[in-house]
């Protein structure tokens, strides 16, 4: 009997036996994997029932704010202006500390203090941010534009307080007199002295708006006004002085510009004006003194040594003969 068909016979059972083997392991193997997947499904989802779920913060919650270079400020509240502009919690400055700086940045860099004036009124800096854009138009050369601004702020309602209001009328009758406007600077310093009627400072723009007019009399009555609560005031003095001279009266002036340099011997205007005023004195005296020269003497008056009758005179003395 041969031995091949037998060992042929058992490899084939063998290879039978090994490929059962094979998809027995398979089957199993399929069924193994999708459990596993399952199971760490089921695991991961208990786990997510069990833990706290973390979010991330939405910029909703944050604080909005606004950059600046003049320091660490959130975007202001308006109600806060309103309230006064008291100073926040910490890390923030109050209105009334950046309304300094950006009035101390506009000698630094005017036009950069008008930009960021202009963007902190937007954000709501109320009637502070309006003044500091005001100032800095005035420093940027625009100063009917200035003057206009303060006058609107004056009348403004979130301006709360008269001393406020005088504050800014001053200031802009100062700046349309430098633009040269005498008859804007009379109304911003009459609506200021409405409600400040002893306001030196007005008293005295007002008084220079009243020169510019070339109304020197009614210069004269307010800085007399101003020189009978302060008599040594400088300023009042130098400009009382003037007004006597376009007026003619030379030793009034006089008096008033010595006492200014008295006040303030610093001043080069008193300087300059006293030296005006003695230059007038000295050719109102050269006048005089030619007028009286010139002058025929009088009947009965005695001729000077050396002076001869004039003809006229001679004749009548002879008729009288």
């Amino acid at each position: 009997m041969s031995l091949k068909p037998v060992i042929y016979q058992t490899c084939i059972n063998a290879i039978l036996r090994l490929g059962v083997l094979i998809n027995l392991c398979l089957s199993v193997g399929l069924l193994y994997v999708p459990a596993l997947a399952w199971g760490q499904t089921q695991s991961e989802k208990r786990n997510t029932e069990t833990r706290p779920v973390l979010s991330t913060p939405s910029l909703l919650t944050k604080p909005l704010s606004t950059p600046s270079v003049l320091g660490p400020q959130t975007a202001p509240l308006q109600g806060l202006e309103n309230s006064g502009g008291a100073a926040v919690s910490s890390g923030r400055v109050s209105f009334d500390e950046r309304h300094k700086t950006c009035l101390e940045r506009i000698a630094l860099d005017a036009e950069l203090a008008f930009e960021e004036a202009m963007i902190w009124r937007d954000h709501g800096g109320g009637r502070r941010a309006r003044h500091c854009v005001a100032m800095s138009l005035f420093a940027l050369g625009h100063l009917e534009e200035a003057a206009h601004r303060l006058d609107k702020l004056a009348e403004a309602k979130d301006v709360g307080s008269d001393e406020l209001r005088v504050k800014y009328r001053s200031e802009a009758a100062n700046f349309w007199l430098a633009s040269e406007l005498p008859d804007q600077a009379y109304a911003s310093a009459t609506e200021g002295l409405t409600l400040q009627e002893d306001h030196l400072d007005l008293r005295i723009s007002r008084a220079r708006a009243y020169a510019q007019l070339e109304r020197f009399d009614y210069a004269e009555i307010d800085l007399t006004y101003v020189l009978a609560f302060e008599p040594h005031h400088a300023a009042a003095l130098r400009y009382r002085a003037d007004a006597h001279r376009r007026q003619g009266h030379l030793d009034a002036a006089r008096d008033d510009v010595e006492a200014a340099l008295l006040a303030d011997p610093t001043s080069v205007e008193s300087a300059l004006l006293r030296g005006e005023i003695i230059q007038a004195q000295y050719r109102e005296a050269q006048k005089l003194e030619k007028e009286s020269a010139e002058a025929p003497p009088q009947k009965g008056e005695p001729l000077a040594e050396g002076e001869q009758t004039p003809p006229a005179a001679e004749n009548a003395a002879k008729t009288d003969k």
